[in-house]
């Protein structure tokens, strides 16, 4: 009879504290369209996954349902995330978020449930569904090259600026090349925060790791091919426009020259430039501005140094630019392959 009721008391002192001890279940919440092309293939892929580590515990939403919606809306507060609308598919696993279903967000994903098995990665939604309660010691992890991107940012950023309108047009600003450096660097900075959102987007649909670099790759084929006939892949209006304002030589007009200077470069630089935003897509918002503002003062170096050589040579512009942009597209997708 006394074991009996010692039994009864170990059981009733074991059981709370077998309560409190997290367990070591991944839950992955996943939000998902009927209309997302690559939801389907993020869900086969976390099947696979799960395969691999059965304490997965999946969660599916689908967006469509105001339930799911008003949940999503929780998950972006909580998680901090300032995007507008309901991209899908987006996974949650721990204390991170992944978008997107390419080779990077799979690549990802693998990395954070490998790490949560050990410890386990806990995804509570209260009674009311009104607060998430997340148990996660795990580190946040990152993409095979992370540790290159500043240095990747930096050569791009300086590759981006060797076009030869920016040599045509460097060569004939004098003297007040303050407002057009500082017009060209402010409205780099614009056009990345704005192309970041617009990738940000697409990459939810289309896994973008590929298509963006074989843009950088042909960019820089065309700009070896209109340098070897001798010509700029810019409208001869815009060009003439350019020289008219730097021709006049006041601080306004050298800096609308440095606004469209900077835009029509895109025709020689736009794939360094999507190169660039794309890899800092997983990063938060201070880090993705502070290391645009190291891309485009790299870019603002760039053209400083042409300024000071004040040489106009097309020819040599066409080759940097266009080996530098084939030669960050091969890296980049080298990188995300690692």
């Amino acid at each position: 009879m006394k074991k009996v009721v010692l039994i009864m008391l170990m059981a009733i002192i074991a059981v709370p504290l077998l309560y409190g001890i997290p367990t070591k279940f991944i839950d992955v919440f996943i939000f998902e369209s009927e209309y997302c092309g690559g939801c389907s293939s993020m869900n086969e892929f976390l099947q696979e996954l799960s395969l691999e580590y059965p304490t997965m515990v999946i969660h599916r939403y689908e967006i469509s349902e105001e339930e799911s919606k008003k949940l999503y809306d929780l998950f972006k507060q909580v998680y901090n995330l300032d995007f507008k609308g309901y991209s899908t598919p987006m996974v949650f696993i721990g204390k991170d978020h992944f978008g997107g279903y390419g080779p990077t967000s799979h690549q990802l994903i693998r990395k954070k449930i490998e790490t949560c098995s050990e410890s386990g990665c806990n995804i509570a939604l209260c009674e009311h569904r009104d607060c998430i309660v997340v148990y996660d010691h795990t580190a946040t992890p990152q993409v095979s090259g992370k540790t290159f991107l500043l240095p990747f940012l930096m050569i791009a950023g300086l590759i981006s600026g060797l076009t030869p309108l920016n040599s045509h047009i460097v060569s004939r600003v004098k003297g007040k090349g303050v407002p057009f450096f500082g017009a060209y660097i402010i409205t780099s900075l614009i056009f990345c925060t704005a192309l970041s959102t617009v990738v940000f987007l697409a990459n939810m649909i289309v896994p973008l790791e590929f298509p963006l670099a074989v843009v950088a790759v042909a960019l820089g084929v065309l700009s070896l091919g209109t340098g070897v006939v001798s010509r700029l892949p810019v409208p001869s209006k815009i060009r003439t426009a350019l020289d008219d304002l730097t021709a006049e030589g006041d601080g306004i007009s050298l800096f609308f020259a440095g606004v469209g200077s900077c835009l029509a470069s895109l025709a020689f630089s736009l794939g360094i430039y999507l190169l660039a935003v794309f890899n800092i897509l997983s990063l938060g918002f201070v880090h993705r501005i502070a290391y645009l503002a190291a891309f485009n003062g790299a870019a603002g170096v760039t053209l400083m140094v042409m300024y000071a050589v004040g040489s106009e040579k097309r020819s040599v512009y066409h080759g940097l630019i266009g080996i530098g942009s084939i030669a960050l597209g091969a890296v980049f997708w080298l990188l995300l392959s690692m």
